[in-house]
């Protein structure tokens, strides 16, 4: 027998939180924030640069100078319409990473898009050529 409210796999709200909602607490953080932020952020300046406080300097760190989680990329890739286009769009992202305009890492997210495309790529060729011999093969039936 189920004592539950709602039965297993059924949320009692489907429609869930609406996006951009937010909880009470961050609603009264942010109030908060709104009417004493200037003096809040001048308090943990001056821990930070006269008293030397290095818990408030690196608050004021992280806020000035967070920690770069992506950004745009600028570089020239060859145009990709074939499997062997991939080939020499890691060739560029290869010079890029050692002209150090890439990252390795950023090179390696760029690469995973690349092999997403290459195999799109691959799996469009085949289709092609599956319908070009199934054309054939009903013209001689």
């Amino acid at each position: 027998m189920n004592t539950t409210r709602f039965p297993p796999g059924r949320s009692g709200n489907p429609a869930g939180r609406p996006l951009g909602s937010r909880n009470k607490t961050t609603q009264m953080a942010q109030a908060l924030f709104d009417e004493n932020g200037q003096v809040i952020i001048e308090k943990i300046t001056d821990l930070a640069l006269k008293k030397g406080d290095l818990t408030a300097l690196k608050i004021c760190i992280d806020r000035v100078l967070p920690i770069l989680r992506s950004r745009p990329v600028n570089f020239a890739l060859p145009e990709i319409k074939t499997a062997k286009d991939v080939v020499a769009a890691y060739g560029a992202i290869l010079a890029a990473v050692s002209e150090g305009q890439l990252t390795p890492e950023e090179a390696g997210r760029i690469t995973a898009i690349l092999d997403a495309m290459r195999r799109a790529t691959d799996s469009a060729a085949i289709d092609e050529r599956l319908a070009r011999i199934e054309a054939k093969l009903e013209k001689k039936a």
